[in-house]
């Protein structure tokens, strides 16, 4: 992992104190600790979008008539239906 050093203005010094004592107290350098509070952020955000998503997907799905026991089949087929098609492109 590259490491870098950065500098970050209007950081609210009230929580960086609290957030650096919270470092201190699991033996963790600010750095790492920093780098770890940035990696679940960008996670709970996915998380958030994956949901949304699958909330969409069933939407869709209902309208479309497609019930969730589908869904294996119907990637089956799909995945097998493209796998045909790359096979008869290399041909």
């Amino acid at each position: 992992m590259e490491k870098t050093t950065i500098g970050v203005r209007d950081v609210d010094a009230a929580v960086f104190r609290k957030f650096r004592a919270f470092a201190i107290e699991r033996n963790e350098k600010l750095g790492d600790a920093i780098t770890a509070a940035m990696k679940k952020a960008i996670r709970e955000s996915f998380l958030k979008d994956l949901e949304a998503m699958a909330k969409e997907g069933a939407k869709r799905a209902a309208v479309l008539g497609i019930k969730e026991e589908d869904v294996q089949e119907i990637i089956h087929r799909h995945r097998k239906a493209k796998a045909q098609h790359e096979a008869d492109a290399r041909h």
